[in-house]
């Protein structure tokens, strides 16, 4: 069966991890001839320009008023997907797949859902947990939910969610995008005040619990390592930030520490780095190790979600919240051959992240679902 037409429905096109892979699956679906429908609950984002303009895809908003405005949003999807006309709807979140499944209700359109990460209810406030309950009780109407990683996928089954929907597509990512630049190297270590010879240890990730900073921050006080430094690379809430950086003062970090702040360019960022690390409580199959090891970086990485398959022997990997672990690592990680293993990690993830292995898996699962 060919699909022709997709409806993709996600909160924003903000910078995020799920939005990237939303962007990156529409374009690569437009380019084999599919119609994309990118629906957003609200309007702009950083992404947006990378859609823009894109032949066979179309951005809209769906100009959701706030978190109360649930029956005419409704309304205004189900107007959507009649215009458009798709022979799929992807709702992107447990809240898009449920708003998906809501308004796809006597269209005979099936409703796809996607979700990310795997859990840890520790990091995140009740409201989220009630979410994914009521998400769970009501999945077995999705007529599939794609999830990117193994442990999501036991997880979920694990929180209810309808064991005989869930299947696994990892991440794509569009490798030729996330090469090794000396000349951006150079560059962006001119910029933060990085001399050649010091070492470079890079976090890349929002300031969200689930991200561990704290651990990060710990680990860097306790490397051994002569020349050494550390670079956060994210944002998120100003208090927030003022929490972690009173962290790092704590840690006697001083000038070995840089606030990067958000960056859009990522491979020159991951240029700089002489060792990239992730230090989260939970993952999916995360974007940022995955562009880190195409640019050819030894990653260091929590047994988050799918991170240890993801590097498999081209990292180190250490248990989650283990600080010590952490540094032992980063120490390990900084005396290896940096271009052997990086060699090694870029040639893994174009054989196993490449975006046409992401399309050819979704399409799959699309089929299957218009077929049933």
């Amino acid at each position: 069966m060919t699909i022709r037409r997709v409806f993709m429905l996600v909160r924003s096109l903000r910078c995020g991890g799920a939005e990237h892979q939303v962007v990156v699956l529409a374009r690569a679906l437009a380019a084999r001839g599919v119609q994309v429908s990118v629906a957003t609950y609200y309007p702009g984002g950083a992404l947006l320009p990378r859609l823009e303009g894109v032949r066979g895809v179309r951005v809209f908003s769906l100009d959701k008023s706030g978190r109360w405005d649930v029956v005419g949003f409704l309304a205004r999807i189900r107007r959507a997907i009649r215009r458009e006309r798709p022979d799929v709807v992807y709702g992107v979140s447990s809240c898009g797949g449920l708003f998906a499944t809501a308004a796809t209700a006597g269209l005979r359109v099936p409703a796809v859902w996607t979700l990310r990460g795997s859990r840890n209810p520790s990091c995140y406030r009740d409201p989220r947990g009630l979410l994914l309950r009521v998400a769970a009780r009501l999945s077995r109407r999705a007529s599939a939910i794609v999830v990117n990683s193994h442990r999501g996928l036991k997880d979920y089954a694990e929180l209810g969610f309808a064991r005989e929907r869930l299947v696994v597509v990892p991440n794509g990512l569009e490798v030729d995008r996330f090469t090794a630049d000396p000349a951006a190297r150079r560059r962006v270590r001119a910029e933060w005040g990085v001399r050649d010879d010091e070492r470079l240890v890079g976090r890349v990730a929002r300031f969200d619990p689930v991200k561990d900073y704290p651990s990060f921050i710990e680990a860097a006080r306790s490397v051994r390592h002569p020349r050494v430094r550390f670079v956060a690379v994210g944002g998120g809430p100003p208090e927030r930030k003022r929490e972690l950086a009173a962290l790092v003062e704590k840690a006697g970090l001083g000038e070995r520490w840089i606030w990067a702040g958000r960056r859009d360019d990522m491979a020159a960022v991951y240029s700089a780095f002489d060792l990239a690390c992730s230090s989260s409580r939970s993952e999916g199959c995360p974007n940022v190790v995955a562009e880190a090891m195409a640019c050819g970086l030894v990653c260091v990485v929590t047994d988050a979600g799918d991170s240890a398959r993801l590097v498999g022997s081209t990292g180190l990997v250490v248990p989650v919240a283990d600080s010590a672990a952490l540094a032992r690592a980063i120490e390990r990680g900084l005396r290896g051959s940096r271009r052997s293993s990086g060699e090694r990690a870029r040639r893994r993830i174009a054989d196993e992240l490449g975006v046409p292995r992401l399309v050819d898996r979704t399409l799959d699962v699309f089929r299957r679902s218009v077929g049933a």
